[in-house]
């Protein structure tokens, strides 16, 4: 579903850092990141960087699927 660099992208959001210091490490332009973003929300059908986040922890892009905690009745 995402390819590596948007992965190592995740991670690295993941860890709050900024998209110039992302942009950096990745050898790409601050723009080209900001184009990756906008994919991959399209990609999760999101529209905020929050919910990237939230939905790729769902989907266990950045390791163990997310599973939801039910209060026992």
């Amino acid at each position: 579903m995402f390819a590596d660099i948007e992965v190592a992208i995740l991670r690295q959001l993941e860890c709050g850092r900024s998209d110039e210091s992302i942009s950096r490490s990745l050898g790409v332009s601050t723009r080209t990141l900001r184009r990756y973003l906008a994919g991959m929300c399209t990609k999760l059908g999101v529209k905020t960087r929050f919910q990237l986040g939230v939905s790729a922890t769902r989907l266990g892009l950045l390791g163990t699927p997310y599973t939801p905690v039910t209060p026992d009745s």
